[in-house]
C-alpha cells in the first residue's frame, strides 16, 4: 500500500541473523521482499524491540506474535511515537490459541515444547479467561501510548488484514 503511493518500504526480519532491506522507493523492492519472506521459516524467538529502534522510517508496522519480547517492542515503539513517528502493531493469533480443539487434552507451546498444560474442562476455561485478559492488556496497553493495534487471527485472509491495516490508514488521515 505505501509502495503504491510511491513511499519507499522496507523490511525488518527478526532471526539470529536478522534480515534487513532499507526503505527504498524502487518498483523491483516488493518483490526481493516477497522472496526474504517465502525463503523464511518462523522460528525460535529472535528479539524484534531493536528492529524497532533503529528502523528508519517515519512509519513502522511490526507483525508478531507479542509472545516474546512485547514490553521492549512497545518500548521502542513509544519512543517512535513520542518522536512523532507511526508504529502500528500487527498481533498475530493463532486460532486455536483463542479456542483450543475440544479433543485436545495437552497443550504443547510450539516454541518452547517442554511447556506443557492440560487442557481438563476446569483448566481449558482457566485457560480461555486468562488468555483473553492478556489480549485484551496487549490492545490496552499498546493503544495506551499512542500506537496502532490490530488483532489478527491466523484464519484470515492476508489480503483482507491489509485492507483492514491500509482502510484503517485512511480513515485517520495517514
Amino acid at each position: 500500500v505505501a509502495h503504491a503511493e510511491a513511499d519507499p518500504v522496507g523490511l525488518a526480519i527478526a532471526s539470529e541473523s536478522p534480515k534487513i532491506f532499507a526503505p527504498r522507493a524502487r518498483r523491483s523492492v516488493l518483490l526481493e521482499m516477497m522472496r526474504a519472506l517465502d525463503a523464511t521459516v518462523p522460528s525460535g524467538s529472535a528479539e524484534i524491540a531493536p528492529l524497532v529502534a533503529s528502523a528508519r522510517a517515519a512509519r513502522v508496522v511490526v507483525i508478531s506474535d507479542l509472545l516474546g519480547d512485547a514490553a521492549a517492542i512497545l518500548a521502542a515503539a513509544k519512543l517512535r511515537v513520542a518522536a512523532k513517528g507511526e508504529v502500528i502493531v500487527v498481533h498475530i493469533v493463532a486460532t486455536e490459541e483463542m479456542n483450543p480443539p475440544e479433543q485436545a487434552l495437552l497443550a504443547v507451546d510450539p516454541e518452547d515444547p517442554t511447556m506443557r498444560r492440560l487442557l481438563d474442562g476446569a483448566m481449558r476455561t482457566q485457560y480461555r479467561d486468562r488468555f483473553g485478559a492478556w489480549l485484551e492488556e496487549m490492545a490496552a496497553s499498546t493503544r495506551a501510548v499512542g500506537i496502532r493495534y490490530i488483532r489478527a487471527l491466523t484464519d484470515e485472509p492476508a489480503a483482507h488484514l491489509v485492507r483492514r491495516v491500509a482502510g484503517e490508514a485512511q480513515r485517520r488521515g495517514a
